[in-house]
């Protein structure tokens, strides 16, 4: 969560609304950052930071104008917060396939009609 004195250094950074919002700016960043640091999805936003499509609908908007992109440089500028971003290639993630649970093949099955001998 954002102190004061953060939010009030990336405040100018956020556009304006013309009618009072369901969600503060504030409240919205908030939404986002614990997301983001959770690694949770957007339906997963715990309920007491507001309704996900609502922040979901904003941050796709602010993605879009580049506002999130200013206010996350603003952020790194001052130190406020340090991003790491973690590449996972799945074709280096390599696992047999008896790894993933799936059942294991047995004895073959005798023939129905066995072979004179």
């Amino acid at each position: 969560m954002l102190t004061d004195a953060q939010f009030a250094a990336i405040a100018p950074l956020l556009p304006t609304i013309g009618r009072p919002p369901k969600y503060t700016h504030r409240q919205v960043l908030d939404a986002i950052f614990y997301m983001l640091s959770s690694g949770c999805s957007w339906r997963q936003l715990p309920p007491e930071y507001g309704a996900w499509h609502t922040i979901y609908t904003r941050f796709k908007r602010w993605s879009e104008a580049g506002v999130m992109d200013q206010v996350m440089a603003e952020l790194q500028r001052r130190n406020i917060i340090g991003l790491r971003v973690v590449f996972l290639d799945s074709t280096t993630v390599r696992a047999h396939q008896s790894a993933s649970g799936a059942p294991k093949k047995r004895d073959l099955n005798p023939s129905a009609a066995p072979v004179a001998g």
